[in-house]
């Protein structure tokens, strides 16, 4: 059994492709053909998936989110979206037809987009929620060596960018690099590639980002060129994808 993470995958939302994300197909169809596809290339049904919200637009129908799930392979557990939090088909049928989805373990678990849960995983505790949090007592104690957050909504977006920059406090030493990890796992990022990612892979990337934040911070010059030095976030994801796809990484 393998645990996945992923996030706002948006099935059935015409935006993610043409003002937020722009992601990088012709339709709907074809965004969630491969989604799906690339979903069951790594997960098998023994396996669980933690996502992080926002699944489906508003929009779509129950049917066709039934439909959606009914495809996907593994266990889910399944934090809600603010989207979906906010569209009446959550208070009534919806929501009623997931938790049928609960009864038949198709979802295992359902949660409030306001929810915070916490995992032990080989050691490590994660900290799952659709919202980045600036702070937490455990996420960002640096006396606790071995906790990552794992977040979603807000895209690869300014937020994203901010979420970082407020990370740059924290990171003020060599040894605080492999601390303080946190990491967007929405499904448009280079390295989740509209993939689930295992906890293993996540740890790695968020060391990279605060590397990179480590390299911006001891800069004397780092917030007069700092839109350059933030590029350098986006190169360490494409240079990791890069990397995997180099080493015949069939999952991607």
């Amino acid at each position: 059994m393998i645990i996945y993470f992923i996030s706002d995958m948006h099935f059935g939302d015409q935006s993610v492709m043409s003002k937020y994300d722009k992601r990088p197909f012709e339709t709907l169809d074809e965004m969630g053909k491969t989604m799906i596809q690339r979903w069951n290339g790594r997960v098998s049904n023994n396996d669980k998936v933690y996502i992080l919200g926002d699944m489906f637009h508003k929009s779509i129908s129950v049917e066709k989110a039934e439909g959606i799930l009914s495809q996907l392979n593994g266990k889910k557990y399944y934090i809600i979206g603010n989207h979906e939090e906010t569209v009446e088909q959550m208070r009534g049928e919806w929501l009623t037809r997931m938790l049928h989805h609960c009864e038949n373990e198709s979802i295992i678990q359902l949660l409030s987009y306001k929810d915070t849960e916490v995992l032990k995983i080989n050691g490590w505790e994660v900290i799952l929620s659709h919202y980045p949090m600036l702070a937490n007592k455990n996420t960002f104690n640096s006396n606790n060596k071995r906790t990552i957050h794992l977040y979603g909504h807000v895209h690869n977006s300014r937020e994203e960018t901010f979420f970082q920059l407020s990370k740059l406090a924290r990171i003020d030493h060599k040894g605080s690099i492999n601390k303080n990890l946190s990491l967007n796992v929405g499904c448009m990022m280079p390295y989740m590639n509209y993939t689930p990612r295992t906890l293993d892979e996540l740890i790695y990337i968020a060391k990279c980002e605060n590397e990179i934040l480590f390299s911006i911070r001891r800069n004397s010059y780092a917030f007069i060129s700092l839109n350059n030095q933030l590029k350098d976030l986006e190169k360490c994801h494409d240079d990791w994808l890069l990397e995997q796809i180099a080493n015949k990484d069939n999952s991607i």
